[in-house]
């Protein structure tokens, strides 16, 4: 009798666990293959200069800041895709994981937000504020 629920549950895990990942496969691919073509391009290379004193007061290097901007634009996937890309060490891995907890997907977070009358001039820079001060506080601990 039992069989049955364990057989049902563990194919609706799997038909589950498949849609998820090909729906970030969609997101992650492309986000790696573009990455790729503007590293080779030597476009990261100048994006990370212009932003690499901003992002190591948090322990970040240059390169993470366009991870991060794609988080917090797009969706968490398109940072993962970012990262693996650019080979990022774990602990900027790490500190990027953290900020991105707590800030992502921000223009589509807006306005559900906005919808639910939550006030969007509180709303963000405490987002943003809270995700730069935990990468501060993990800077300083890692």
């Amino acid at each position: 009798m039992t069989k049955q629920p364990v057989l049902v549950t563990l194919r609706a895990g799997i038909k589950t666990g498949l849609r998820l990942t090909w729906e970030m496969s969609k997101v992650i691919i492309p986000t790696y293959l573009i990455v790729s073509i503007l590293d080779s391009m030597g476009i990261i290379t100048s994006l990370a200069t212009l932003f690499s004193p901003v992002m190591r007061f948090i322990g970040l290097s240059g390169e993470a800041a366009i991870a991060l901007s794609l988080g917090y634009l797009l969706n968490p996937y398109a940072a993962i895709g970012m990262m693996l890309s650019l080979s990022l060490p774990i602990r900027e891995m790490t500190i990027l994981a953290m900020m991105l907890c707590i800030a992502h997907s921000l223009p589509l977070e807006l306005m559900v937000n906005r919808k639910t009358g939550i006030k969007i001039g509180a709303f963000l820079p405490m987002r943003l504020g809270l995700s730069f001060l935990s990468a501060l506080i993990l800077h300083l601990c890692l």
